[in-house]
């Protein structure tokens, strides 16, 4: 349900308008879950970075955590 934006937008119960904004809420959850502070930062391509002090990811855990794996 992961792989569309329509499976996407039904599993997290928001409509699509919304996504970008559960997104951003999502990735400062997790900066915050750190314990650290967290910043937003607005780029020129209408998209976000989301800035903290944490540890970081290790850049070799990006694909393992963030792949879509079939069960």
């Amino acid at each position: 349900m992961f792989r569309t934006l329509e499976g996407l937008q039904q599993r997290a119960g928001v409509p699509k308008s919304l996504l970008r904004r559960l997104i951003v809420k999502e990735a400062v959850d997790n900066g915050l879950d750190s314990g650290g502070s967290v910043k937003i930062e607005t780029l020129p391509n209408s998209g976000y970075a989301i800035v903290d002090d944490g540890p970081g990811i290790d850049p070799d855990a990006v694909p393992r955590l963030f792949s879509i794996t079939v069960l």
